[in-house]
């Protein structure tokens, strides 16, 4: 015989088992999911991880620019400057993953905004709106450093320029670009233009050098129209440029002149040296051409350069060869016009002009 105390302790174990099963079952499963997410968290850590050391981003090259304009309109006082205005570098992604800039700073600053490939970003934009590099793509990060800073930051030329990318995996890239160094150096050298020797001056780069390898030499050539000369003064000065590690420059005047050298190296970093000042020499710009007419009673002599312009302060002598002939003088100096004259007494007969060693001039004075 079964007590119905007896059934109620069987139930009680049964209900009771089966809790505990209940119980096993939803812990089993709570764990369950707890190492599923924490699987899930350290895949996605691994993956995070990994695209972190995988991300590329090289900073290629940099193309920094110059402009006193640009900086007259940050301050209007400036009269002149050395400072660059603008700096561009180029960016490469060399992963097979896009890559998003969150920022950039140009020797340790932070521009309050730049454009990325014509677009501006601001240091208040979205994360979202930053500017994406896509893989194996170049893009191009353009800073105005007279508006793009707040005050407008001053590098020079010759100082070094350190551009660091941040991204969104965290990473920092960064390139230091030195500066090359310009040297540069003259000779005066001689050659035979068949009326006498004209002088001209041998311009030599050869011994600038740099980290890396330089690509291009410029050389500006100022003359003056003033004496002394006014090398701010644009109204008085001509430039003219030059491309060439050694280039042979023959003037078109006598001087003097003013010279500086601007290397550019490979990855675009621009330096310049100078000035060097060449003092005014005759040479450059010799004596050509003498010419002699006659009309009664002055004798005219005109002096001129390789490009038919008057040359002042040449001597002039007049010889008589021939006949009865006199003049009021036998030797003068030509003027600002390059002439140089004498006038007929009496007589007449053969005269002979010459004015250094150019080719003499014959006149028959009747």
């Amino acid at each position: 015989m079964i007590r119905s105390t007896d059934r109620e302790e069987g139930v009680s174990v049964i209900v009771g088992t089966l809790l505990l099963i209940l119980i096993t079952v939803i812990a089993a499963a709570g764990l369950a999911v707890m190492i599923s997410e924490f699987q899930k968290k350290d895949m996605e850590r691994q993956s995070l991880q990994e695209a972190s050391e995988n991300e590329n981003v090289k900073v290629l090259s940099i193309a920094p620019e110059c402009s006193l304009d640009a900086w007259q309109a940050a301050y209007p006082s400036m009269e002149e400057t050395t400072n660059w205005s603008a700096i561009s570098f180029d960016l490469y992604n060399a992963n097979v993953d896009d890559s998003r800039i969150t920022a950039v700073t140009v020797n340790g600053r932070y521009p309050l905004r730049y454009r990325w490939d014509g677009t501006v970003y601001t240091t208040t934009g979205d994360l979202k709106g930053r500017p994406v590099l896509e893989a194996t793509k170049t893009g191009t990060v353009q800073i105005d450093m007279t508006g793009d800073f707040d005050p407008p930051y001053n590098i020079s030329q010759g100082e070094a320029i350190t551009v660091k990318v941040f991204t969104s995996l965290t990473n920092i890239f960064e390139r230091t670009f030195q500066a090359p160094t310009p040297i540069a150096q003259y000779s005066i050298e001689s050659e035979d233009i068949g009326v006498g020797r004209r002088e001209y001056v041998v311009l030599d780069g050869s011994d600038s050098f740099d980290d890396g390898e330089i690509r291009n030499w410029t050389w500006r050539v100022m003359s003056s129209t003033l004496s002394p000369p006014d090398w701010s003064d644009n109204t008085t000065v001509t430039e003219t440029k030059y491309q060439g590690r050694v280039v042979p420059v023959r003037f078109e005047s006598t001087g003097p002149f003013r010279i500086l050298l601007t290397v550019t190296d490979d990855t675009g970093m621009v330096n310049t040296a100078g000035p060097i000042d060449i003092p005014k020499n005759r040479a450059f710009d010799p004596p050509a051409y003498l010419d002699a007419s006659y009309s009664d009673p002055m004798v005219t002599a005109r002096v001129t350069d390789l490009f038919g312009r008057p040359v002042e302060g040449e001597s002039v002598t007049f010889v008589v060869t021939g006949g009865n002939l006199t003049v009021s003088r036998t030797g003068a100096t030509t003027d600002a016009d390059g002439t140089a004259t004498c006038s007929r007494v009496t007589g007449s007969g053969d005269l002979r002009v010459l004015s250094g060693g150019l080719a003499p001039r014959y006149l028959n004075i009747p």
